[in-house]
């Protein structure tokens, strides 16, 4: 799993004076002292803090060295603590961890784990979003955008990930707009409730690769021709 620069923005709504969010900051620094860090967190322990933090503090710690240990633990806090905010990191990172392995059930499932759902069997005449799919054609089709982009160097390279990671991906440049958007697609679903269905992993996936490439914007539905 890769450190998120922006983890400790997103994740504190607190004063900057938590003694959580100090940690996870210094956490997130290249060549932090993790002898320190463990006795630090130690500390916090016995202070009775947000539990759900320490999971996630504890995770944060094993990362570098047991990414397996961090991502049991980073799943821990979505099944005990799933509507504290450090649930919704603990699931990126674990999209991360399991994306960068190219293992798109793993991330599914996490996908759905926070929100409670199970994971369902595949649908016989359903388009998955991967490679190999297969599908009787309907009127009209779907997709997710995951991307409009000014830029065809940054949308060829989320092209690129998204294909690694097994996704069916489509680079369509706009021709109604003189400034050239490029729109990236993933997958080709015969109805919105297939697309819906894969929706969830798509998004995070494409959450994991925006913070390398630095771009906004969030994954849609949309329908095609």
């Amino acid at each position: 799993m890769k450190p998120l620069t922006s983890l400790l923005v997103l994740l504190v709504g607190t004063s900057p004076q938590d003694p959580l969010a100090t940690w996870i900051e210094r956490a997130l620094k290249p060549g932090a002292d993790r002898a320190a860090l463990r006795a630090e967190l130690e500390r916090l322990r016995v202070r009775g803090l947000d539990p759900a933090g320490l999971l996630f503090a504890e995770g944060l710690w094993w990362e570098p060295e047991r990414p397996a240990e961090a991502a049991r633990l980073y799943e821990q806090v979505l099944i005990r603590y799933g509507r504290s905010p450090y649930a919704a990191h603990a699931q990126d990172r674990l999209v991360a961890y399991y994306a960068a392995q190219g293992r798109l059930d793993e991330v599914d499932r996490i996908a759905r784990l926070r929100s409670g759902g199970a994971l369902a069997p595949p649908q016989p005449n359903a388009s998955t979003g991967f490679r190999s799919q297969a599908a009787s054609a309907p009127a009209a089709w779907y997709t997710v955008q995951a991307a409009l982009l000014r830029d065809r160097a940054q949308a060829e390279q989320l092209v690129r990930r998204l294909r690694n990671l097994g996704f069916t991906v489509q680079l369509v440049e706009s021709s109604s707009n003189p400034d050239r958007l490029y729109k990236v697609w993933v997958g080709r679903f015969p109805d919105r409730a297939s697309a819906e269905q894969k929706f969830a992993m798509i998004r995070n996936a494409v959450r994991a690769i925006q913070s390398d490439l630095r771009f906004s914007g969030e994954p849609e539905i949309v329908p095609i021709r």
